[in-house]
């Protein structure tokens, strides 16, 4: 079995911790964001995994926020399919509902991604967005 901070793993830890670990993401990608964000910073990350059938390369959405005084917090991640807008507009959405709103928005800066800039349109037609390559 592998080993965790050299433990042991049985077959049953393994799925207590998964579940203990989803738990943990799904309050991460549900707690309130508040007004606080004066901009947001938008990227996709590619990150390479191993599976069961061998490695492959994840597309990761990364949103990162900085407040005023320049504090910058995760606010969120999620797989993306691919650069459509399609994959792009769900994850921005769930800002709304977690208090992020285009009103509190000074700027929102994008690393490439020509559908993550699309979709920003749509969501947050409002503020300023400046793409950075």
């Amino acid at each position: 079995m592998a080993l965790l901070n050299d433990e042991p793993l049985s077959a049953s830890t393994v799925p207590k911790l998964t579940r203990l670990l989803d738990a943990q993401v799904r309050a991460f990608h549900d707690a309130p964001l508040g007004k606080d964000w004066a901009n947001l910073f938008l990227d996709g990350v590619r990150i390479k995994v191993r599976r069961s059938f061998g490695p492959q390369r994840l597309l990761l959405l990364v949103a990162y926020g900085v407040r005023p005084h320049g504090q910058r917090q995760l606010l969120g991640f999620v797989r993306a399919r691919g650069d459509s807008q399609a994959g792009r507009d769900g994850p921005l959405q769930s800002f709304y509902p977690r208090g992020l709103r285009p009103r509190h928005l000074r700027l929102i800066i994008t690393h490439g991604c020509d559908g993550l800039a699309a979709a920003l349109h749509t969501v947050y037609p409002p503020v300023p967005h400046q793409s950075v390559i």
